[in-house]
């Protein structure tokens, strides 16, 4: 979905890490190659009968003949991941419910969405920068006469609705926890605690008769899930358990 393209079998192509297996790539066209039977890991379930949320199931690409598979061999360039390749031994995949049909409303905000967030009263935008080599979160200034039109990828964050389930989307309510990734550097919009002693006008206001004031920050550590996790307020009457437009 984020990528907008197909996972294909390429069966005259070996695998990157796994040599023996055929390659298992993305692919922007699709064709037959991305088409896969779909076969129950046990024997609980016949041919024919209803895929249920939370049963392993086996993927077999058309042309290839054989299933998807996770290699044991780390990837080169990434030691934490592994491969995906297509091979006799196989593996089975669990079916996870990402959203429920009736939370797909085109005017609800839904895990994946990307926003931008706009200080009305400053009409300035939440943007992601560099400055003097760190990445600084801050209000900026569109240059455009409309400010709604402004359509920079620093200003753009990913709705991710927190879920016990790291695989749940789902739409938004009034209720759930949020994360913001940035669309452009893919870090998290965080807090910390502003210890900076330099004297400031717009800090003092916001510290007030407090000693501690937070400032946003972006945070490439998803292990510190607390600083990442933001709750939406509405600004009139909503039911909590309302989805959020």
């Amino acid at each position: 979905v984020k990528s907008n393209k197909f996972l294909t079998a390429m069966k005259r192509h070996p695998a990157m890490v796994e040599r023996k297996a055929m390659r298992v790539s993305l692919d922007a066209q699709g064709s037959e190659a991305a088409w896969f039977y779909i076969s129950a890991f046990y024997k609980l379930r016949a041919s024919g009968d209803s895929v249920v949320i939370g049963d392993k199931v086996v993927l077999t690409p058309v042309n290839a003949g054989q299933p998807l598979h996770v290699s044991d061999l780390p990837l080169p360039d990434h030691q934490d991941c592994k491969e995906v390749n297509a091979d006799p031994a196989g593996t089975s995949w669990k079916i996870c419910l990402f959203m429920e049909f009736r939370e797909d409303k085109q005017n609800i905000l839904k895990g994946g969405d990307v926003v931008r967030l706009f200080h009305a009263e400053q009409e300035k935008f939440l943007t992601c920068d560099n400055y003097n080599d760190q990445l600084r979160v801050f209000l900026r200034t569109s240059g455009r006469s409309t400010k709604t039109d402004a359509t920079s990828s620093k200003a753009m964050w990913e709705v991710e609705v927190v879920n016990q389930n790291a695989c749940r989307g789902g739409a938004g309510h009034w209720n759930n926890l949020y994360r913001f990734k940035h669309l452009a550097t893919e870090h998290y919009l965080a807090v910390e605690v502003d210890s900076d002693t330099t004297y400031d006008q717009t800090r003092q206001k916001l510290r007030g008769n407090s000693e501690i004031v937070y400032h946003l920050v972006t945070d490439f550590d998803v292990n510190q899930p607390v600083y990442t996790i933001f709750e939406l307020e509405a600004t009139n009457i909503q039911k909590t358990d309302q989805m959020v437009p």
